[in-house]
């Protein structure tokens, strides 16, 4: 019997909710909706640029952390005065 499911396969479960802003998210799961490596966000908490929850030798972040961090980020578009 072969499995049909069509879902791919990932080495981490869904999130859930997470858009929830005291979701405490898994740094795998930072990473994706940031869009880029796990290990770099783990640099960003390191550098302490981003906010980190130590549950134990656990880090979370926080929803709201990870948005505020993209908002710092961002770089407003120049508009044209004419």
């Amino acid at each position: 019997m072969s499995n049909t499911d069509p879902t791919p396969k990932t080495p981490f479960p869904p999130a859930g909710d997470v858009t929830d802003p005291d979701k405490l998210l898994r740094v795998e799961e930072a990473a994706e909706l940031l869009g880029i490596h796990w290990q770099t966000v783990h640099k960003l908490i390191r550098a302490r640029r981003l906010p980190v929850v130590k549950i134990g030798r656990l880090s979370r972040v926080r929803r709201r952390d990870l948005d505020e961090y993209v908002a710092a980020q961002t770089i407003p578009a120049v508009r044209d005065a004419g």
